[in-house]
């Protein structure tokens, strides 16, 4: 087994232009490019068609229909998922989505044929080697793989980049990549593969991946099929945990690969007390569900869930908030206005901030793992990472919290007020205020771990003596 030995890019342009000179498409003749096998259109054609009424002649289809004739050495195969594709036997076997049923795209197909053999005509090719066309108007896309190596291939030096793939860490992470991308390709055409292509060792080896050793499947187009799609999904796992690497993954909220988004310490601070240390959890988690870039629907769904139904929850508790510093207002003459005002606006921009938010992300509760991957990636940031997401969704507690200090505080004036009588009110404020931020702050000490704000003492029990008296030492 040889492989094609890939030329210089300028030498593989000229070849290109050469042959492009032999063939009578070569006035409309477009560009010859590299692609893999996941950018065929196989998934993403569309072609509308228009049912209508049709006679049914007498006796229809009772007679063996006459069947469609193709050109030599070409044959239709039906995909188990339904549709059709056209293989070539040759000295370079051909695969191609494009209908050659129809002369003017064959006609492409042979143009493009003649210029690739062109191309390889000083290397020798192997017969484990197939060449892919797919036909994009007057251009061209190509790719080869090696059913030996189990590999894709491109005839000219290409980077990971151009050719749509993701970047890699060491040529062996490559060649799981483009393995990855062979197992593609057999999913997608695996029907004109003779009987016993694929052997023992890729159906046993998956079989024993998946159920510890289960094989001896009779092996068919659909077989196959099936095989390459799960492979496929192998290689695509090893390829993202960088399986045999020096640095592997193992685990999903791993990283391993180097950051280019940055958060700002100074935002960090800023949005940290404006909402109470809420953005903090938020940034925690969606830092976590998009690890390295990397979404799982499985860990995404569980926190938009929970998402929603905490800004949900909100929108009821606010509704009724909202309303009572207005009755405070009215009903309790001593309280400050201002506070009043503040505590309305900061409740109703919660109940506001609440229905926005659920309204933006219902759509995304039952979201793909390509969706979720979409909605991360746009909106985070390279200079801010999730940092000001993180911030607008605690706008709901963090005003709801905001609301509360100023409904707590104006209570406390009010209570200060009365208690002072024709005295100055301001010690009596100052006193409560102490004791409200004690509470708060032995509150934050018994429910958390680390640091301690205050020092409390540290009861313990012990027996005393054998009589069974107890003492609580301080």
């Amino acid at each position: 087994m040889s492989q094609t030995a890939s030329v210089g890019a300028d030498a593989f342009a000229s070849l290109l232009s050469s042959a492009k000179d032999n063939n009578n498409f070569e006035s409309v003749a477009g560009e010859l490019k590299a692609m893999n096998s996941k950018q065929t259109d196989r998934y993403t054609r569309t072609a509308l068609v228009e049912p209508s009424s049709i006679t049914i002649e007498a006796a229809m289809f009772v007679a063996v229909p006459v069947p469609r004739y193709l050109p030599t050495n070409w044959s239709a195969h039906v995909h188990p998922e339904g549709n059709m594709y056209f293989y070539k036997q040759a000295d370079i076997r051909i695969v191609t989505s494009a209908n050659v049923y129809d002369p003017n795209v064959l006609e492409k197909v042979d143009y493009w044929i003649t210029s690739i053999r062109a191309l390889t005509s000083e290397t020798v090719i192997s017969g484990d080697v197939e060449l892919f066309l797919q036909i994009e108007d007057n251009n061209c896309g190509y790719y080869f793989v090696n059913h030996c190596s189990r590999t894709e291939f491109w005839l000219e030096p290409l980077n990971t980049e151009e050719i749509g793939l993701e970047p890699v860490v060491s040529e062996s992470h490559l060649q799981l990549l483009l393995r990855e991308l062979y197992w593609t390709h057999v999913e997608y055409f695996p029907v004109h593969l003779p009987t016993g292509f694929l052997g023992h060792d890729p159906i046993e080896e998956l079989m024993g991946f998946f159920s510890h050793g289960l094989a001896g499947l009779p092996e068919d187009g659909y077989i196959r099929c099936v095989v390459g799609r799960l492979w496929r999904l192998v290689c695509n796992h090893r390829h993202l945990s960088h399986y045999g690497e020096e640095n592997a993954r193992l685990d999903r909220t791993q990283t391993i690969l180097v950051e280019t988004a940055t958060e700002s310490a100074v935002v960090h601070v800023l949005t940290s007390f404006m909402s109470f240390g809420i953005s903090d959890h938020y940034v925690s988690r969606l830092n976590g569900v998009f690890a390295d870039s990397l979404a799982y629907e499985c860990h995404w769904a569980p926190f938009m869930k929970q998402c929603l139904q905490d800004w949900r929850a909100m929108t009821y508790f606010q509704a009724f908030l909202s309303v009572l510093p207005v009755f405070l207002l009215n009903t309790i003459s001593s309280t400050l206005p201002a506070l009043s005002i503040f505590s309305a606006v900061c409740f109703g921009t919660s109940l506001v901030s609440s229905l926005l938010l659920v309204h933006r992300h219902e759509p995304l509760d039952e979201a793909t793992a390509s969706a979720t991957l979409t909605y991360l990636d746009g909106v985070r940031s390279e200079n801010f990472k999730f940092q000001w997401v993180a911030f607008v969704y605690a706008f709901p507690k963090m005003f709801l919290f905001w609301g509360v200090v100023g409904l707590i505080s104006n209570s406390l004036f009010a209570i200060a007020v009365l208690w002072a009588g024709d005295s100055d009110w301001v010690p009596y404020f100052l006193g409560l205020l102490g004791v409200c931020g004690l509470s708060i702050a032995a509150f934050l000490d018994v429910t958390s771990k680390g640091t301690k704000l205050l020092r409390l003492p540290n009861f313990r029990w012990r027996k005393d003596s054998e009589d069974g008296d107890v003492a609580l030492p301080v």
